[in-house]
């Protein structure tokens, strides 16, 4: 699903003010890579995009490859972090080990006590 916020609005801030999210949710997997690259596809053509993570309750490598496929195809290096990865502090904990911090603008978010993440 790809949200759009009002201009001059955001979930967060300001510097994300225009651009789109798209929000991913429920276990993701080698299975579901495809639909995951198409869910993604739309955002190849932004200048900025926000992905968010935080209704995930799995994802694997295949996921963190379709994430990284959508940097290679916005031209986008590791200086230029033009992607924002909305996360929980068990899904921003794997990003850092992987290293996605890196490349991506990983912003962890106080998961709500109810939060089903203890999968990672």
């Amino acid at each position: 699903m790809i949200q759009q916020f009002p201009q001059g609005t955001s979930a967060l801030g300001s510097r994300w003010a225009a651009s789109p999210t798209i929000t991913l949710e429920g276990e993701l997997d080698f299975s579901t890579r495809e639909t995951v690259a198409a869910m993604l596809r739309p955002a190849e053509q932004m200048k900025c995009v926000t992905v968010d993570l935080r209704a995930v309750t799995y994802f694997d490598a295949s996921t963190l490859g379709c994430i990284n496929h959508l940097r290679i195809a916005m031209g986008l290096d590791g200086d230029n972090r033009c992607i924002r990865l909305l996360a929980y502090p068990n899904q921003a904990r794997l990003l850092r080990i992987v290293q996605f911090d890196s490349f991506f603008e990983v912003e962890e978010l106080v998961a709500p006590a109810a939060h089903p993440t203890g999968l990672i």
